[in-house]
């Protein structure tokens, strides 16, 4: 997907004062499930009932992903800034194979999982974009509420 093919979406700005509970009833979790700031996104677009197609809803995790990206930059840099410099340098490198595994992964899943043409390989059709795209928005949201995990880890104070 590009910027291009989705930036005419629409969500529902009506959702957003309770976003979460619309999160958690649209995806069907409980209240104790992570949440990140790019969710919000994601159920902005989501909510909308118009974006509930084989095009739309991939648009929507395409553009949450893009805030998701934004929100990895930052606790990435908290993180960066609350680690003694060995830890940092450690971390630099774990960061590094988990961007490795991030784009080698999409890259896979993109390839074997071709919409129009997954249904001669595995009988899945154009529904196959949705599960690629929120996968790949999962890993970046799982990755961001990992380093939420250290940040509190390097704040904890004794």
């Amino acid at each position: 997907m590009t910027y291009g093919q989705c930036e005419d979406l629409t969500g529902n700005p009506e959702e957003m004062k309770n976003w979460k509970s619309m999160y958690f009833e649209y995806f069907h979790l409980d209240s104790t499930s992570a949440t990140i700031k790019a969710d919000s996104v994601l159920i902005y677009y989501l909510s909308n009932s118009k974006n509930e197609t084989n095009y739309g809803m991939p648009c929507c995790y395409f553009n949450a992903e893009k805030f998701a990206n934004e929100e990895l930059a930052e606790r990435l840099k908290l993180l960066y800034s609350k680690l003694e410099k060995s830890d940092a340098e450690n971390f630099k490198q774990s960061q590094s194979a988990w961007e490795k595994y991030y784009f080698l992964e999409w890259e896979f899943i993109r390839q074997a999982f071709v919409g129009y043409a997954n249904v001669r390989k595995y009988g899945q059709g154009r529904e196959i974009m949705i599960h690629n795209q929120a996968r790949h928005y999962q890993m970046i949201k799982e990755r961001i509420i990992t380093i939420n995990n250290y940040i509190n880890i390097a704040s904890t104070e004794e």
